[in-house]
């Protein structure tokens, strides 16, 4: 079972930058509204029409988060914030995030003063609000994810890993004599990728890959390297790689 730290759902393991985007784009705005004036959006057009208008930019803005958060996740190397769940897990804690927010402006700015009453393209409004806030927020670690430079060289990296031991699982014949070598080169690379990782759901991958590696290294003849091939260590440890593919 995959152990993850539950903030890095929100964080990705990089809780400074995370705390510093929030704090960012949160305190001007809220500066903003104690010395100015309460914001009132008023449409011309009926409730409905307003409603309408408010779900759609709702759909449209939770659809920019989602993609924001699998950008995210997928230049990670956690294991556990791959795949489907884990992001539906951020994009609702994301979503909550924005929520908070939102009504604590509401509750402190708008509610306090006169104001029409609140209707259903109010609460669509708010809703379409939080995800912009919260796209904000994510797009604060998209910057950050930038700046590390992770491109697909670990991919790759898995890739011809993943060739190279497939040639020493087939047999000897007709394999590069420099395989085994360039097996262990790549596999002590793709776990100092995977150790640099901030975010928690790691799984002791680059320890268990490390470990593989220098075991596989010691074997004094091809027999023994390829029983550590096709051995159920070894493809737990590429089920897990295959995540980064």
């Amino acid at each position: 079972m995959i152990e993850m730290r539950k903030f890095d759902y929100l964080t990705y393991g990089r809780d400074t930058e995370f705390g510093v985007g929030l704090a960012t784009q949160t305190v001007p705005v809220f500066f903003s509204l104690v010395i100015g004036s309460v914001p009132i959006l008023s449409l011309p057009l009926s409730s409905q029409n307003r409603s309408l208008l408010f779900a759609l930019s709702s759909i449209f803005f939770a659809g920019i988060l989602y993609n924001t958060i699998r950008w995210i996740s997928d230049r990670t190397y956690s294991v556990g914030l791959r795949g489907l769940k884990p992001r539906i897990i951020s994009f609702s804690l994301y979503l909550l995030l924005g929520s908070t927010v939102i009504l604590a402006g509401y509750l402190m700015f708008v509610a306090p003063h006169p104001h029409p009453d609140f209707s259903l393209p109010d609460l669509l409004l708010g809703v379409s609000y939080s995800l912009i806030y919260a796209e904000l927020a994510a797009i604060g670690l998209v910057a950050t994810v930038q700046s590390e430079r992770r491109g697909n060289q670990l991919s790759e990296e898995i890739k011809k890993f993943r060739i190279l031991a497939k040639e020493i699982e087939n047999g000897p014949e007709g394999i590069d004599e420099n395989t085994p070598e360039n097996l262990v080169q790549l596999g002590r690379s793709i776990a100092d990728s995977i150790s640099d990782e901030p975010a928690s759901g790691v799984e002791d991958l680059d320890e268990r890959l490390t470990i593989w590696v220098n075991e596989f290294e010691e074997e004094v003849d091809f027999i023994g390297r390829e029983q550590k091939v096709k051995s159920e260590e070894f493809s737990d440890i590429t089920d897990d790689l295959y995540t980064f593919v």
